[in-house]
């Protein structure tokens, strides 16, 4: 025994870097390591302890002066508390141990160069402009009314994850682009939806404000889209309803709809 407290008390003595923490560590080791009377037990663990902690070279005078501290301290009681107390002192001073990772190298950063975008960026106020274009010559809307109505469409499909193309082609096909649009079974506005089924799913108040009846409009073809897990179904649904037995109506409609956005899509 008394030869593996020289082999910690070297390792002590050419661990530490700091001439006054040596010498205290190593009294304070060497007055309380060879007091112990209680076997080889607690002295081969107090060695273990230490040897762990005296791997940490970055923590140069913590690891050992909390080790003199607890031995100097603590260990007399070792006939009675030997098991308990260096099972807690082990616990306690590995608990500092720590991982450092080395710096990547300048070999190993990979540099990726992202191709550029196809198309130039638009402004909000091109892209309206192109888009009503497209609706006027396309479905042969007022160029007017393709203005204004282009940058409702638009938003509403952005929103809502759909395709331009698409909206206008519902609401060409609904109200042709009217703003004041009534139909016999209530449906108003000019994506004709009818307030009493949709109002409190869309969260609008006023459905005969064009805007946010197109952006209604398109919020529930995309639920319905998501819900029949397909365009047709959803197109169908939105026209005859969801509980609706009338297929041949859905199915003419969604026809119509897709002429509608092959004339618009090419332009």
């Amino acid at each position: 025994m008394p030869q593996r407290i020289d082999r910690v008390l070297h390792a002590l003595h050419t661990r530490l870097r700091s001439p006054w923490r040596r010498q205290v560590a190593v009294a304070a080791l060497r007055t309380r390591l060879r007091q112990i009377q209680c076997g080889n037990l607690a002295s081969l663990l107090a060695a273990v302890a230490l040897r762990v902690r005296l791997r940490l070279r970055r923590c140069w005078g913590l690891a050992p002066l909390l080790a003199a501290t607890a031995l100097h301290s603590r260990l007399r009681p070792f006939c009675r508390w030997d098991f308990a107390f260096l099972l807690a002192a082990v616990a306690v001073l590995c608990s500092f141990t720590y991982t450092s990772y080395p710096y990547p190298s300048s070999e190993a950063v990979i540099t990726m160069t992202l191709p550029k975008p196809a198309l130039p960026s638009q402004s909000w106020r091109e892209r309206t402009a192109e888009f009503g274009r497209r609706v006027h010559e396309a479905l042969g809307v007022r160029h007017e009314t393709a203005m204004e109505f282009s940058g409702w469409i638009l938003e509403a499909a952005d929103r809502q994850r759909l395709a331009p193309e698409l909206v206008a082609s519902l609401v060409f096909t609904e109200s042709s682009f009217r703003k004041v649009a009534f139909s016999s079974v209530g449906a108003v506005g000019p994506a004709q939806i009818r307030p009493q089924y949709w109002s409190d799913f869309c969260g609008v108040s006023d459905l005969h404000d064009p805007e946010q009846n197109i952006y209604c409009g398109a919020q529930i073809l995309a639920y319905l889209q998501e819900r029949c897990g397909g365009l047709e179904c959803a197109l169908a649904h939105y026209n005859v309803g969801v509980n609706s037995r009338r297929s041949q109506a859905g199915l003419r409609y969604v026809s119509k709809i897709d002429r509608h956005r092959s004339k618009l899509e090419p332009i």
